[in-house]
């Protein structure tokens, strides 16, 4: 329970600024009217001689002390009272000088939550401790879940913390565990429910739940309620309004009510995230790669496809050159090789020509030499001037020849 005492420090300044004390009262630890009376004369003797423009309370244990102090100084600051549900409100309501801040630790949405994330689970199981608080809390659940008949509702108190946690771990996976307060033990140990929470969390079979903002980042999975942070925000608004005195302060608002989930714990449990309901927060959410760096993944595949696309092209560009400089370098070696069957035919019909001369002279010579010989008698002169014409022409032929064979020799690379 805590308690914030603001008074005023006005200058020559149009604009104020406020002192804030604080105090605060262990209820749990020290619990009492003894106790809580001692507490309050603290306050009496503290505050005696100040002026307080406004008493803020947070818990419905601070409520009480507050307005005793305000009944034992004559104070008539105005009190601005938070953390408390729609029971504790209605008990104030219409009073003047008060402005509740209503909180709701949604058990009954706890509940639901998780059949959302565990459908097919068949058994609950309520976590509830031994003090006074933890006994009222145990009394509202039961109040909560009782038109609950599609599945086992099984409410566990008055164990030890050793107890408690031996008892978590046996659950199993398709229970739903929901730990309320435990401020103490079957044992007598005063303990901060946020550390038994965790406590029992780490050893859990089944996943758990719980309906304090506290308990978050503590092995639960989630809960549902109105987060501290929220509550205090909205109580130092309404407190700001009413030091400035705005006419148009409500008696009472409410802080929402959030669906709060670990994802942590989600993945734990095995549990499907994407069963949550649509307007519940995911904390400590660790993205994959993929979610983190979607952009830079998106434009590494598109630079790497571009480029692999170049290389590509390049590569089918230089195959495609490489293959018509073969198809031009075989069409150039064709256009050659006809080259040379036309220049063969005219150097043929060249040789023909150049042979034919002297190959006529020889056969000319040859019968006009037989021609002679028939003669009786024979002209024996003319005979050897027609064999020396005859070997003249065969040396011309010959000559022919060896040129022809010395000039395909020069251009051609020789003969095959």
């Amino acid at each position: 329970m805590k308690a914030a005492w603001h008074r005023s420090s006005r200058g020559g300044q149009s604009q104020s600024r406020y002192e804030i004390y604080g105090e605060y009262r262990d209820a749990q630890r020290f619990p009492g009217a003894a106790a809580e009376h001692r507490f309050v004369d603290a306050l009496v003797t503290k505050y005696t001689d100040q002026t307080l423009d406004a008493i803020v309370t947070v818990g419905p244990e601070a409520l009480p002390v507050a307005i005793e102090f305000q009944t034992r100084t004559g104070s008539e600051a105005p009190v601005i009272y938070g953390g408390v549900q729609a029971a504790t409100q209605s008990q104030y309501s219409g009073v003047a000088g008060f402005y509740g801040v209503l909180s709701s630790f949604d058990m009954r949405g706890t509940f639901d939550l998780a059949r959302h994330l565990q459908p097919e689970a068949k058994r609950a199981v309520i976590f509830t401790g031994s003090a006074v608080f933890d006994e009222r809390w145990k009394s509202i659940a039961e109040d909560m879940m009782s038109d609950v008949r599609d599945m086992e509702v099984l409410f566990v108190s008055g164990l030890s913390l050793q107890e408690f946690r031996d008892r978590a771990a046996g659950l199993d996976a398709s229970d739903i565990l929901i730990i309320l307060t435990i401020f103490e033990d079957a044992d007598g140990r005063r303990f901060v429910p946020a550390d038994v929470v965790a406590a029992i969390a780490e050893v859990s079979g089944a996943p758990s739940y719980g309906v304090y903002s506290s308990n978050i980042g503590r092995g639960v999975v989630g809960g549902s309620f109105s987060s501290f942070e929220a509550t205090g925000a909205v109580m130092a608004q309404q407190a700001l309004k009413v030091l400035n005195h705005q006419s148009n302060v409500a008696p009472s608002v409410t802080v929402p009510v959030t669906s709060v989930l670990d994802w942590r714990q989600l993945k734990r449990y095995g549990l499907d995230a994407e069963r949550r309901p649509a307007d519940s927060q995911l904390l400590f959410y660790a993205p994959g790669p993929w979610e983190r760096y979607r952009v830079q993944i998106v434009a590494a595949i598109v630079i790497i496809a571009l480029q692999s696309s170049t290389i590509a092209a390049l590569v089918v560009m230089n195959r495609r050159r490489r293959r018509a400089a073969e198809e031009l370098g075989r069409r150039r070696m064709e256009m050659a090789r006809l080259s040379r069957i036309a220049q063969l035919g005219e150097l043929s019909g060249a040789i023909a020509h150049e042979l034919n001369q002297p190959l006529t002279s020889i056969l000319a010579n040859a019968e006009a030499g037989s021609a002679m010989l028939a003669q009786d008698p024979p002209d024996i002169v003319e005979v050897g001037e027609v064999l020396r014409d005859i070997a003249e022409d065969d040396r011309r032929a010959a000559d022919i020849i060896t040129n022809l064979r010395r000039l395909m020799c020069n251009g051609g690379g020789g003969p095959r």
